[in-house]
């Protein structure tokens, strides 16, 4: 039985290097064991989390699930979740909606990851944190806020944190939200994002892989003129406010990363100038 209604709702809206939409578009097809397979078709790059929300359900084998029940899967694209028949001579059936959202949710950051500073190695920068206010963001469904700001010299380079894939690109005269941003996807299901930066600078594409002797962009000017880069270390987790937000799939929760430092590893303290330092180590981490 062919599904009623698809509604998708992109939780992260933006536009990658090709200038195009992340897009999921969800199916369910009967399979000729009467199986109903779901796969997912997608436009876009790294991770995607899909849920699932059964209004009713026929002839379906899992126990854990009835008219109502929703299930969250992630996926790269393909075939990701299969309903089996209770009785084989028949099909199993749904009706359901679906959204989605870019990025794992519920990820288990790796806690043994070390980054380093988003600048050239030996030059030095003030590193300060910012209020949600000040980044710009109005909603309130965050966890332990946390964003750096860098004042760099103008047009200075800015470089990956840590080996990943670029997932996200907005603004660079390719979108009008947003302002111009990068975001890369991380092994372990986080996610770093690279905001203001210069118009024209832009390095890499969606879907490249970078490492953190990639450069992605050069530093952008803030409104008084001097130049810098704000990054943010974030993962997705189940929606800890369900009333409030319940069209949303997700929570971000913004984690404290462990930097490279010229004395070794550790956290950034607030106003302080740090030098950065680089290793081979570093740099060759998670190949």
């Amino acid at each position: 039985m062919k599904k009623a209604l698809v509604t998708l709702i992109a939780c992260t809206a933006a536009l990658c290097a090709a200038a195009q939409t992340p897009r999921v578009g969800i199916d369910a097809a009967t399979a000729p064991d009467n199986r109903l397979l779901f796969t997912a078709d997608i436009d876009g790059c790294g991770t995607f989390t899909v849920r699932l929300h059964f209004d009713r359900l026929e002839n379906v084998s899992a126990l854990d699930l009835t008219d109502g029940s929703t299930v969250t899967v992630a996926t790269r694209g393909g075939l990701f979740y299969t309903l089996m028949p209770r009785d084989a001579a028949r099909p199993a059936e749904a009706t359901f909606t679906a959204d989605w959202l870019q990025g794992a949710l519920n990820a288990t950051p790796d806690a043994d990851a070390v980054y380093r500073l988003p600048f050239a190695a030996g030059s030095t920068a003030l590193a300060e944190t910012l209020t949600p206010a000040q980044a710009g963001l109005m909603r309130a469904n965050v966890l332990d806020f946390r964003m750096w700001q860098f004042t760099l010299e103008a047009d200075d380079d800015v470089y990956a944190m840590r080996r990943g894939t670029v997932i996200r690109i907005e603004g660079f005269g390719l979108t009008r939200t947003g302002g111009n941003t990068i975001v890369v996807e991380h092994a372990d299901g986080t996610q770093a994002s690279y905001t203001m930066l210069a118009e024209g600078s832009l390095q890499v594409a969606c879907g490249d892989t970078v490492t953190p002797d990639t450069v992605l962009a050069r530093a952008g000017r803030t409104a008084d003129g001097s130049s810098c880069v704000q990054v943010a270390l974030y993962r997705y987790v189940t929606n800890r406010k369900p009333l409030a937000f319940p069209q949303m799939i997700a929570t971000t929760a913004y984690l404290d990363p462990t930097f490279m430092l010229p004395v070794g590893k550790g956290h950034l303290r607030d106003g302080k100038r740090i030098k950065a330092r680089v290793t081979r180590a570093l740099i060759g981490a998670e190949e």
